[in-house]
């Protein structure tokens, strides 16, 4: 086909567009059409080709400035769960120091009921004023 033909003159690197066109100048008018056809396909298949490259690469680029602000931020929420996480464990500990103090004044509350209650068990006794009740 005289298109392809063309398409392989157009490729070829030492192949100028002078030689190209003293090539045209032997073909049919129709030959001549087909082959300016191929050309033109030749030349706008390799710039979509190129096109699709230089879209891909930036994609490529960007997909990859994602990543890495996705990885800044994922590390960056990792780091706030760390810390509160840190300051839970402080809490907790608080809260084990109040509960021993509350377990300590609970026992000395014990502590104060058992005596009060031995008081006044010494005063129905009669353990009061020579030991006589008022």
């Amino acid at each position: 086909m005289p298109g392809e033909a063309a398409v392989e003159q157009a490729e070829k690197p030492a192949a100028t567009l002078g030689a190209f066109g003293r090539w045209l100048e032997g073909v049919s008018p129709l030959g001549a059409l087909a082959a300016v056809i191929g050309l033109v396909g030749a030349i706008l298949a390799a710039l979509v080709g190129s096109l699709f490259m230089m879209l891909n690469s930036q994609l490529d680029a960007r997909f990859e400035l994602l990543d890495v602000k996705n990885e800044a931020r994922f590390k960056a929420v990792d780091e706030r769960l760390d810390a509160m996480d840190e300051r839970l464990d402080a809490v907790d500990k608080r809260f084990d120091a109040v509960d021993e103090r509350l377990d300590a004044v609970d026992e000395r509350l014990d502590t104060v009921d058992k005596r009060l209650l031995s008081i006044e068990e010494h005063l129905r006794d009669g353990g009061g004023a020579g030991g006589q009740r008022e």
